[in-house]
């Protein structure tokens, strides 16, 4: 084998190498480091024979980094998974006349109303673990949860109450008594529609989820504090996972060509490329981006800033014909679930991406039409009626939820397929099994517009630990 014709694919692949460094300096690295980084990464260009590297053009790492120095949605893992709120099911969509299995964090659960509330466990009978979802209600109130292979009862709480098979009222009791004889409960919260099931069930878990507040935005608390209920709620199991999702949620800049055709969107109104750029602290995010005149979804064209300061994103559309800054719109994400977009303080999309399983993922979506919070001059305000006619029109106040639902199955059925493949992918090039974490550093991400999903990686894979601490048999 000739030396010639491998040198040119070995100086590639090592000025790649130099490149890997120098981005990993500029994401990564804290200010008082970085030198160090960049003087790997020069000994590395000379040993290649490459030449110097040319002012690099701002990039989507870089706007993460901004002036963060680096630090970027905390840097350590220790997020607590179990400790939180996930949307499970929408209360509507369940009959309470029988059990309903769902999956969290790949624990499958039984969701069950007794009467009186909705209860949720562990969805294996003690006894042969039997799947409790498949089982039944008993007709008394609170109902107990009966299991359909063997006939064992049990309350809310978990307790066995009832064992057909006992060959007494005393062994009866004694097998009772026994912890073995449990399901684990887990704490249900129900609001806005949806069921919430906060994952952990360990001793204190009660408490702790009560001193938590459902994570709902002030916008929609509010409505429902007015005794204003929202929409129903749109549900979807995903074939990918978490992480995916969130990526694909907190990514403004794919929807004109994603979603080319639907509410107004159109890729050929995209003429400006994507900027953004990090102020503030390490803790947040916040990401600035302008839109396209138009109606229904109006196509993004500008995205102009990103800011660190929590584990929250924000993305804010500039209003156009001389709006209040007020009346700015936004796109916040907060972790572990919840992303919010705002589009001109007169529609709101709310959603929510439950972790069921590796390579898996449950969404939720609602439509909000929140009223103006000032008056708008008069040109403004006629396009805002008319925007608010038409998203009343696609959002189901006038055509009702069903039709609503399959236009927003419309909207994942834009994308599924690309972020089923690219989940493929990061599982073939991660090597360490889906939802993996790592291997999305092999995007490359020459502009800022993935500033946003950047830092929702760095957080998944710093705070996040690179992915949910996935139970039962994953």
């Amino acid at each position: 084998m000739a030396l010639s014709g491998a040198r040119p694919r070995w100086r590639r692949r090592c000025a790649a190498t130099s490149a890997l460094l120098l981005g990993i300096a500029t994401v990564a690295a804290p200010a008082a480091s970085f030198v160090s980084f960049a003087a790997i990464a020069a000994v590395a260009a000379q040993r290649c024979g490459a030449p110097r590297a040319p002012r690099r053009a701002a990039t989507a790492e870089d706007a993460v980094q901004g002036a963060s120095g680096g630090a970027v949605l905390g840097a350590a893992k220790g997020f607590d998974w179990a400790a939180q709120w996930y949307p499970a099911a929408v209360a509507a969509d369940l009959d309470r006349g029988a059990p309903h299995g769902v999956t969290i964090l790949g624990e499958d659960l039984v969701l069950w109303h007794d009467g009186v509330a909705w209860a949720c466990a562990a969805d294996r009978c003690p006894h042969r673990l039997a799947p409790l979802s498949e089982g039944r209600l008993s007709g008394e109130t609170p109902a107990r949860l009966q299991c359909s292979y063997h006939g064992w009862e049990f309350d809310r709480e978990g307790a066995c109450l009832r064992i057909p098979q006992a060959a007494s009222a005393e062994v009866e009791e004694s097998a009772l008594r026994s912890r073995r004889s449990c399901v684990q409960a887990y704490p249900v919260g129900e609001a806005a529609g949806l069921l919430w099931v906060w994952a952990d069930s360990a001793p204190g878990a009660v408490a702790a989820a009560a001193a938590t507040p459902l994570p709902l935005p002030a916008a929609a608390r509010a409505r429902l504090e007015a005794g204003q209920p929202l929409p129903d709620f749109f549900m979807r199991d995903l074939p990918y996972g978490h992480d995916i999702l969130l990526e694909n949620l907190v990514d403004p800049s794919h929807l004109p060509f994603s979603h080319h055709g639907f509410g107004g969107l159109r890729r050929e109104t995209v003429t400006a490329g994507h900027r953004m750029e990090m102020v503030g602290n390490a803790t947040a995010l916040h990401a600035l981006f302008t839109k396209e005149h138009g109606v229904g979804f109006p196509a993004l064209r500008q995205l102009d800033r990103v800011v660190a300061d929590a584990p929250t994103a924000l993305a804010r559309t500039k209003s156009p014909f001389g709006a209040p800054d007020n009346m700015a719109g936004f796109v916040h994400f907060t972790a572990p679930t919840r992303v919010v977009y705002e589009y001109l303080g007169d529609v709101s999309i709310l959603l929510f991406a439950t972790p069921t399983a590796p390579g898996a993922a449950r969404v939720f979506l609602v439509n909000l039409l929140p009223p103006p919070a000032t008056a708008l001059p008069l040109r403004a305000e006629l396009q805002r009626r008319f925007r608010r006619l038409v998203f009343s029109l696609m959002t189901g106040t006038f055509l009702g939820k069903y039709r609503a639902h399959m236009m927003d199955h419309t909207i994942f059925d834009g994308d599924g397929i690309f972020l089923a493949a690219q989940q493929h992918k990061l599982h073939q090039e991660d090597g360490r099994g889906q939802d993996g974490g790592g291997s999305w550093r092999s995007y490359f991400t020459p502009g800022p517009a993935d500033a946003l999903v950047i830092a929702m990686r760095r957080w998944y894979e710093g705070q996040g630990g690179g992915q949910p601490p996935w139970r039962g048999a994953h």
